[in-house]
């Protein structure tokens, strides 16, 4: 299973810039073949790919740009 959380602007610090929470995507594995877990494979809590009962492991990919020069950006 794969989440994808879109970046959003989730507050300001003192000096007035923005705190952003970049776009990310977590994808839930298998341990043994790390192959995604579908909703079914979640259900069951077998993996179809390997026939194993599937421990969750996480994958993380965040997704970061540059921002204008006009100020800083903390995260």
């Amino acid at each position: 299973m794969k989440t994808i959380v879109a970046s959003e602007i989730v507050g300001t610090y003192a000096d007035g810039s923005k705190k952003i929470l970049p776009r990310h995507e977590v994808e839930v594995l298998c341990t043994e073949c790390l192959d995604p877990v579908s909703a079914m494979e979640e259900a069951t809590g077998v993996c179809t790919s390997c026939g194993k009962p599937w421990t969750a492991s996480q994958s993380v990919a965040v997704h970061v740009t540059s921002t204008p020069l006009s100020g800083t950006v903390r995260i």
